[in-house]
C-alpha cells in the first residue's frame, strides 16, 4: 500500500468485506510544480556561456521548472582575431 515518495495522501479502494481485494489500486496526489526545488548543472547547447544550470522540481529531477540557461562572460575578455572587410575601398 506504497506510493512514490512524489505524492502525498495515498489511497487505494479495497472491498469492505475482504481488503484483501483492491478495486482501485494505490494512488496519490502530485504535489504542486515547483514547490520544493533544485538546480542542477545542465548543457544550454551555447558555448559561449558558462555555468550552465536548470531548476527542476526536486522530486522528480524530470519536471523543469527554470529551463537550462548560462551566464554570458563579460565582453571582450576572450577575444580572438578574423579577417574581415569592412566595404572601405581604400582601405582594403
Amino acid at each position: 500500500m506504497t506510493g512514490t515518495h512524489c505524492t502525498t495522501n495515498d489511497m487505494q479502494t479495497v472491498e469492505a468485506c475482504d481488503n484483501s481485494v483492491v478495486c482501485v489500486p494505490c494512488a496519490g496526489t502530485a504535489p504542486p510544480s515547483c514547490t520544493d526545488t533544485v538546480e542542477l548543472p545542465c548543457d544550454d547547447g551555447d558555448p559561449c556561456t558558462t555555468n550552465d544550470m536548470q531548476t527542476v522540481e526536486a522530486c522528480d529531477n524530470s519536471v523543469v521548472c527554470v529551463p537550462c540557461a548560462g551566464t554570458a562572460p563579460p565582453s571582450c575578455t576572450d577575444t580572438v582575431e578574423l579577417p574581415c572587410d569592412d566595404g572601405d575601398p581604400l582601405h582594403g
